[in-house]
C-alpha cells in the first residue's frame, strides 16, 4: 500500500511538472562557461564594444539575452532566468550564439562584427566553451 500512495505521488508530480513546464524552464535556466576570442581578432576589439551572448529556441526565436560591455578575454559568463527576455518562448534545447559589435544590434551582422558559430546546448549547461571565430567583412 505504502508503495502504491508512492507512484501516486509521483505520477502527480509528474503531470503536474509537465503542464507547468512553460513557467519551470525559465527558472531552471542555467549555463555557464567561458568565451575566447582568435588572437588575430583581440586587436580589432575596441571601447565600447558590447558582447551579446543570445539564446535561442527549438524554433529560432530569441528568448534570452546577456550584455556584456566592454568585455575582457577570455570572459566567464552565467547565463540564468534573469537573462531570460521571453519565458514562455523557453525550450528544453536551445541554440547559444555570441556576438561582439559596436552598433548595438543583435539582429544584424555588420561589417566588423565578430561573431561565434550556433551551439545547441540544453538550458542547463556547464563550462561551455564560445569561440568569436568569425568576422563579417
Amino acid at each position: 500500500m505504502k508503495y502504491f500512495k508512492i507512484l501516486i505521488l509521483s505520477f502527480i508530480l509528474i503531470v503536474i511538472l509537465f503542464y507547468m513546464r512553460e513557467k519551470i524552464y525559465p527558472f531552471i535556466t542555467n549555463i555557464n562557461g567561458t568565451i575566447y576570442i582568435k588572437s588575430q581578432y583581440l586587436p580589432e576589439v575596441k571601447n565600447n564594444a558590447i558582447l551579446y551572448i543570445a539564446l535561442y529556441n527549438d524554433k529560432g526565436i530569441i528568448f534570452g539575452i546577456k550584455q556584456i560591455i566592454n568585455p575582457k578575454f577570455p570572459l566567464k559568463f552565467k547565463i540564468t532566468y534573469k537573462n531570460i527576455l521571453y519565458p514562455k518562448l523557453v525550450s528544453p534545447k536551445c541554440t547559444i550564439k555570441a556576438i561582439l559589435n559596436y552598433h548595438g544590434n543583435l539582429h544584424e551582422i555588420k561589417s566588423g562584427d565578430i561573431y561565434s558559430n550556433e551551439l545547441s546546448i540544453p538550458i542547463i549547461k556547464r563550462n561551455i566553451n564560445i569561440i568569436l571565430e568569425n568576422i563579417k567583412n
